[in-house]
């Protein structure tokens, strides 16, 4: 019949057409992977091969590790023979070292002159260099005594800077981190067997400048920090060593007094270079390993000759020169050049900090008293005057820096805080460069009062305003304590005085507070009201410890009733009047 489908015949059409597309879809994935069956075969053929030549490769370099141990020992045996030799008298022990020393060098050349791909040979012939060398100082400065401390220092100085140096041409970076990481475990050793420590110091600090040299030429290595971490130890170990109230402890050879300033001002003088040169020359970016090394070497240079001042002024007149010299320098570089290309980034606060650091410190150490009050005071009044002007917020915040500075170390900050919280303080006369660097609060904090107030002011500013207002508050609550004082006893009331002196105190601080309240809602200084809160707690803090526990009834009363009524009054005060203009800043 017409129609009929057998089921049991198989449909070829159906068939045909299933074998098409899957011929289809097989040549849609050749060409999709972009290879014919020819060339499937021929790159199957070719990943093999590369396989096969992989493994024997790296066969072949595993293999090779056995022969470059058996060289080091035998390296290593000729040191021993080269040893026995010298204990024999065949040779003196005169000849014998340098003959080893020659021989341990040989070996790092061979290094050095190994192809740059076959690491693992250069490794260890440097390795062995290493083991011959390092044991043979050793012996001979410890054991033998065969050679002077100083000349230790001086090979392993020559032993670091000769792997920094033969490394360079193939950047074989492994042979110079081995030898500079032999050489100063081996200064440090040596340093603390010896009890030698100038020699092995001045070794530290030569291989330090070694490093970051090596650094300015494009061969950075990463164990920078440990080379520095290294001569600081050494310069801080040697600096109390050498400063010690009871003189040196029993064994120590003696330290020279220019060898330890030469030792901190150098590591002030390497890091200070390297870092202007990666940095300026070079355009890199201040790291954090130069940020923290700056500080260390300012801390150990200048605070290390003060201490070591009262044993030769002179030298650390020179030293605080040199230290005014590089925070100059900082200035020039950020301002001329960081600066001027708009370049206010990591590196233009880095140097203007350290310019800031370098010259307080310098002018700490330079001069005192009367000249040190006019230096930091004219440095920041003209600061503040320049920044005013140009609109240089980083001038504006050193010229605070350095007010604050000038009121701390001419002592005006501690003499007002003994007149304000300490019992019994009565009126001491502040020293003359106390009363120059209060002059010079007052006058800075009158310039940002006089500041013009445009617009809304950024939390920068706000914050230089409110130090210098803070400043200037603390000096004023002090001098008018300490004037109160004095006027109360100069009437006959000197008993009565030393009774009202908690009274007169709070009093200060609470007619300050107030009027800072009004000052600064009168004519909307934020700093002024800022300034409140703070001088309230503090009175209240000073009731607590002071007025209270002293039991007197009637200044007790007195306090608590002045502290009371200014509380009252002081939400009076602060409450704008209707007519006032709104606050700009």
């Amino acid at each position: 019949m017409d129609g009929h489908v057998d089921p049991d015949r198989p449909d070829v059409e159906l068939l045909a057409r299933q074998i098409a597309d899957l011929q289809q879809r097989v040549r849609s994935l050749e060409q999709y992977v972009g290879l014919t069956p020819r060339e499937r075969e021929a790159e199957t053929a070719a990943g093999a091969k590369h396989s096969a030549e992989a493994a024997a490769s790296l066969l072949e370099e595993t293999v090779s590790v056995v022969p470059l141990i058996g060289k080091a020992l035998l390296g290593i045996a000729g040191a021993y023979l080269l040893r026995a030799l010298t204990e024999l008298g065949v040779f003196r022990m005169a000849v014998g070292v340098p003959i080893g020393m020659v021989y341990a060098l040989g070996w790092l050349v061979l290094a050095a002159r190994a192809p740059a791909e076959r690491r693992v040979t250069a490794a260890a012939h440097t390795g062995t260099s290493v083991l011959i060398l390092m044991p043979l100082v050793w012996e001979a400065t410890v054991r033998f005594q065969a050679i002077s401390c100083w000349t230790a220092a001086t090979i392993l100085l020559l032993f670091s800077v000769f792997g920094l140096a033969i490394s360079w041409r193939k950047n074989l970076s492994l042979i110079a981190s081995l030898t500079v990481i032999a050489g100063v475990t081996a200064d440090m050793a040596l340093l603390l067997a010896t009890h030698n420590l100038a020699p092995f110091t001045v070794s530290l600090v030569a291989t330090a400048a070694a490093v970051e040299l090596s650094a300015c030429l494009r061969h950075a290595l990463g164990l920078r920090w440990f080379v520095a971490f290294a001569a600081d130890l050494a310069v801080l170990l040697l600096t109390y060593i050498l400063t010690r109230a009871e003189g040196l402890p029993e064994g120590y050879a003696a330290i020279p007094v220019g060898v330890a300033l030469a030792a901190q001002g150098g590591l002030l003088v390497i890091y200070l270079s390297s870092t202007t040169v990666r940095t300026l020359f070079e355009g890199l970016r201040v790291t954090t390993f130069e940020t923290t090394q700056w500080l260390l070497a300012f801390l150990l240079s200048l605070g290390g000759a003060l201490r070591v001042a009262r044993l030769d002024a002179a030298a650390v007149s020179a030293v605080s020169i040199f230290g005014l010299a590089c925070g100059a320098a900082c200035y020039i570089i950020s301002f001329q050049f960081l600066g001027r290309a708009g370049k206010h980034d990591r590196n233009f606060y880095t140097y203007t900090t350290f310019g800031l650091l370098l010259v307080i410190g310098g002018s700490r150490l330079l001069v005192s008293g009367i000249a040190l009050a006019v230096v930091l005071s004219i440095l920041a009044l003209v600061c503040l005057r320049t920044g005013r002007e140009s609109g240089r917020m980083t001038l504006k915040w050193h010229g605070t820096l350095y007010l604050v500075a000038a009121a701390v170390l001419s002592g005006l900050t501690a003499w007002s805080a003994a007149r304000l919280l300490r019992a019994g303080a009565d009126w001491v006369s502040p020293d003359p460069e106390a009363w120059i660097s209060a002059a010079a609060a007052m006058f800075g904090y009158a310039m940002a009062w006089r500041s013009p107030r445009t617009g809304s002011w950024p939390w920068p500013r706000k914050l230089v305003v409110l130090l210098l207002a803070a400043n200037c508050a603390w000096v004023v609550a002090g001098l008018a304590t300490g004037t109160l004082i004095a006027l109360y006893s100069a009437l006959g009331a000197a008993a009565r005085a030393a009774v009202f002196q908690p009274t007169l105190r709070t009093a200060v601080l609470l007619a300050l507070s107030l009027t800072m309240a009004w000052s600064g809602t009168r004519w909307q200084r934020f700093e002024a009201v800022w300034l409140v809160y703070p001088f309230l707690v503090l009175t209240g803090y000073k009731l607590a410890v002071q007025d209270l526990p002293r039991g007197q009834t009637l200044p007790l009363f007195a306090s608590l009733f002045l502290f009371g009524g200014a509380l009252v009054l002081l939400p009076r005060l602060m409450q704008k009047p209707k007519n006032a203009e709104p606050a700009k800043g």
